[in-house]
């Protein structure tokens, strides 16, 4: 009997072998990157909003700034709603935070504004600063209590005793009116200036009293023909840094109401990170595309016109080895359809057949959407709105129906600053509701060829003239837009066009084939918009930590165990003689004076450089 169970027992044991061995899945994977700290993350940044409300609503123009200001310094930003903030293992995902209580920014609705903030809200954001985080914060945030009650009127002041945050700005903060001051100074190391006009009559804010911390940098003053105070604050705290604004319009451009220019906005973003790094000995930089590329591109096509104008369009694209991404709806004619099918060209959805989706309830767009998904016998990854006006309930049907990404918001500085050139996670928000999402927005071209070709659809002034003369504005302006828009801020070009208009004839073409080879000459990716949509996901989820031993700079990779990417890219500050990873492929790339890193990229990677 003993040795029956022996025997037993030796089975059972040589079966759970046998069983771990068939299923490497579930086997643990290395997690070494969780023994690390987030000041030895490479930045990663977090906006607090629920900015995104209203039919025509677009990111609020400041978070535009930051998403392309720190797209250009290596930094992913990711938006989400302020339930983080109770929410601290979430929460040290990031290293820079960023609360704006600017209208728009988090909401105007007083009942869920940043001003408004309980104490454990603070005592979370106040750890995440000691423990490497860095905030950078407007002002009154948190001054009030949950139930509306205002600190201020309560203790007269904001410090230790009922103000959390006081702890990591260094200061006691009390009410006074500032009318008359200006604010002298600026939010970078550039030359000082005026960057607040006269306050107005009776204008009260909150002001630094007294100063506790021994570790302030004064970056701006208020000032009037007799008196200074503090207006803009940098103050160490622990392992981190917390900045402090006199106002969450320093942050918010001037052309849009604000107080500084784009570009004075975007030096502080930068001086921001260079610090984070300086303080915490990094000198790598992640790139914001695979290879090494500096911009992305891609062209989409709305699918509306003729066959010959299809066939011209994509005979086009197939000469310059560019697959186009194709938006379809119900209404394309089943010559073309079958034409879209036998190309294999990837489609993605503009609904079944509502030409406005503000219209529509949620439960009609979730049918719309569903419908064409039915129509064209498949389950799309993208979204563009009809004449792109996009919906909340529109939103959010894609959003419950499991869609990768959206592409309606389009994107524009040329002439003024609205979506972003930038993919970033949407945050959803509508009549106290509000929903941070994990879908992409992928913002097109402002103006598309319609905008300036539409006169093509008249046949009386439909002549080689006038023809010739649309579509040099519009080679220009496509040019224009990759020059000044895309390129400095290592974005994302999305062409936007349709057959019917720049595949009208043999001179409208021209337009499309001159960009293409512009962006062929310049280090672009160029690939299709779904992909784009993938891979800024994927790096927007993975965490790259760094440590240094001897010679060697170690790389640890962390994230969510399903994301994994090939050619990410990191850029260091000088040519390694040797490079090794974990698994993958792993290669050096140089570029004039600039050495790049590129690996596939997955929770458990690691890589050792050695100089």
């Amino acid at each position: 009997m003993v040795n029956e169970k022996i025997k037993l027992s030796v089975w059972l044991f040589v079966a759970f072998l046998l069983f771990n061995a068939c299923n490497p899945g579930e086997k643990p994977r290395n997690r070494t990157w969780e023994k690390f700290n987030m000041n030895q993350q490479l930045p990663k940044a977090l906006v607090v909003t629920t900015g995104f409300e209203g039919e025509n609503a677009t990111l609020p123009k400041g978070i535009v700034i930051a998403l392309q200001a720190f797209n250009r310094e290596g930094v992913t930003v990711t938006l989400k709603t302020r339930d983080i903030l109770y929410q601290p293992d979430k929460l040290n995902d990031y290293n820079i935070l960023i609360l704006s209580t600017a209208p728009g920014y988090h909401d105007a609705d007083r009942k869920y504004s940043l001003s408004y903030m309980s104490e454990n809200e603070m005592k979370i954001i106040r750890s995440f600063v000691k423990n490497g985080g860095v905030l950078i914060s407007g002002d009154n945030v948190g001054r009030n209590m949950m139930d509306g009650t205002d600190r201020i009127t309560l203790d007269r002041s904001l410090d230790h005793s009922n103000y959390p945050l006081a702890d990591i700005f260094g200061v006691k903060l009390t009410e006074h009116n500032m009318e008359g001051f200006r604010i002298y100074g600026g939010l970078s190391g550039n030359n000082p200036d005026y960057i607040r006009q006269v306050a107005e009559k009776n204008f009260y804010t909150l002001v630094p009293d007294s100063i506790y911390s021994k570790k302030i940098a004064i970056m701006a003053q208020w000032v009037n023909d007799k008196d200074t105070l503090p207006a803009v604050l940098k103050n160490r705290s622990g392992k981190g840094t917390a900045y402090l604004l006199a106002s969450s319009d320093l942050l918010h451009p001037a052309n849009e109401g604000g107080f500084l220019s784009t570009k004075r906005i975007c030096e502080f973003y930068k001086e921001v990170v260079q610090d984070f790094k300086q303080k915490n000995d990094i000198s790598l930089k992640l790139m914001p595309w695979p290879n090494a590329h500096d911009f992305a591109f891609a062209v989409t096509l709305n699918a509306s016109g003729k066959l010959k104008e299809y066939e011209r369009t994509l005979k086009l694209l197939e000469k310059a080895d560019i697959v186009p991404d194709i938006f379809v709806s119900g209404n394309v004619p089943g010559t073309i359809k079958k034409l879209l099918i036998k190309q294999k060209l990837p489609i993605h959805s503009r609904g079944f057949k509502f030409t406005n989706y503000r219209q529509l309830n949620y439960g009609q767009a979730t049918r719309d959407i569903l419908e064409n998904e039915m129509y064209w016998d498949t389950h799309f990854d993208g979204f563009r709105f009809p004449y792109t006006m996009t919906d909340f309930w529109g939103l959010m049907a894609l959003v419950d129906n499991q869609y990768a990404f959206e592409s309606s918001i389009g994107a524009n500085n040329l002439e003024f600053i609205h979506g972003s050139i930038v993919p970033h996670n949407l945050v959803l928000a509508s009549s106290g509701y509000y929903k941070s999402t994990d879908l992409m927005e992928v913002a097109p071209t402002y103006h598309d060829d319609y905008y300036f070709l539409k006169s093509v659809d008249n046949a009386i002034i439909d002549n080689k003239r006038v023809i010739i003369k649309k579509t040099n504005i519009y080679r220009k302006y496509l040019q224009n837009y990759l020059t000044y828009a895309v390129k400095p801020y290592n974005g994302a070009f999305v062409y936007q066009g349709h057959p019917a208009y720049v595949g009208h004839n043999d001179t409208t073409i021209t337009a499309l084939d001159t960009l293409i080879k512009h962006a062929k000459k310049e280090n672009s990716w160029i690939t299709t918009i779904g992909t784009i949509a993938d891979f800024r996901y994927n790096l927007m989820k993975l965490k790259f930590y760094v440590q240094k031993k001897n010679k060697r700079t170690i790389i640890h990779v962390g994230g969510p165990e399903n994301i994994r990417t090939d050619n990410v890219t990191i850029a260091v500050d000088r040519k390694p003689d040797k490079v090794k990873a974990v698994k993958g492929n792993v290669k050096t790339k140089s570029m004039g004076n600039s050495w790049f890193i590129i690996f596939d990229a997955y929770p458990g990677q690691k890589l050792k450089i050695f100089y």
